[in-house]
């Protein structure tokens, strides 16, 4: 099934905050769009962070992992190596940094108003389109 909406969330490390984080950006991406996943983009492979986001994945059905070696920072990672995304519209984030609503409602927005525009292109550019209502 084609999903709407993909968040790939890069995680270095297991923390206990990687829960709440999962759980709120589930709760923000179910508002945004209702037929949505997060992918858990585990960066290191420790064992310890395969396992926590292992049992992430088997808790939420919306959620599934996928590893790598490599950094999701400013989009950097080759498309050979991403998990293949089920959404029309891709969102990047970081566990490392604070998850914020406001920030994946204006990835989503401006995704919703300028979809041929590369991803980050409009942060770098400072040039932030309007919210679709």
């Amino acid at each position: 099934m084609k999903r709407s909406l993909s968040l790939y969330l890069s995680v270095a490390q297991a923390s206990p905050a990687l829960k709440g984080q999962v759980a709120g950006a589930l709760e923000i991406l179910a508002e945004l769009d209702p037929d949505f996943e997060l992918v858990l983009v585990d960066r290191v492979g420790t064992e310890e962070t395969t396992e926590l986001t292992r049992s992430l994945a088997a808790t939420y059905p919306q959620v599934r992992v996928a590893a790598s070696e490599l950094c999701l920072a400013d989009d950097a990672l080759p498309m050979r190596s991403r998990p293949r995304p089920e959404g029309q519209v891709v969102l990047v984030a970081d566990a490392s940094a604070e998850l914020r609503a406001s920030d994946l409602r204006w990835q989503y927005y401006s995704a919703q108003v300028s979809p041929k525009l590369p991803s980050g292109w409009t942060k770098r550019h400072g040039k932030k389109p309007a919210p679709a209502m």
